[in-house]
């Protein structure tokens, strides 16, 4: 929702990683622009409804704690941050995170040593 936009094959955006079962909806990419959902309403409402502690107005987030035990590896490699966990993996190209708050790697936890 800060970091990771999770598109699907059919082009469908969800709202976090640990939505395989597809519950969310913040839009297609096929139809609209990936800058267009990531700063779209749906997301602007999550993001808000987070930051102001209203998670039950996220029905999907409301009684999630997946988020506090989610692990994953990260790598450069090839100009691309590679983001791996058990269930997904994750390819960023570098020269595109312009954007990018903070550091490149771990915004949740510290980079591993010398990777960077």
């Amino acid at each position: 929702m800060y970091k990771t936009i999770p598109v699907h094959n059919d082009g469908s955006v969800r709202l976090c990683c640990l939505d395989g079962v597809r519950a969310t909806d913040m839009g297609n990419v096929f139809e609209k622009s990936v800058h267009e959902i990531w700063h779209g309403e749906e997301f602007a409402k999550a993001r808000y409804y987070h930051e102001t502690a209203q998670w039950d107005k996220v029905p999907f987030c409301k009684g999630c704690n997946g988020w506090a035990q989610y692990e994953y590896t990260e790598e450069v490699k090839d100009g691309l941050l590679i983001r791996r966990s058990p269930e997904y993996v994750y390819y960023n190209l570098i020269n595109r995170l312009s954007t990018w708050k903070g550091n490149l790697l771990g915004g949740h936890k510290p980079p591993p040593e010398g990777l960077v």
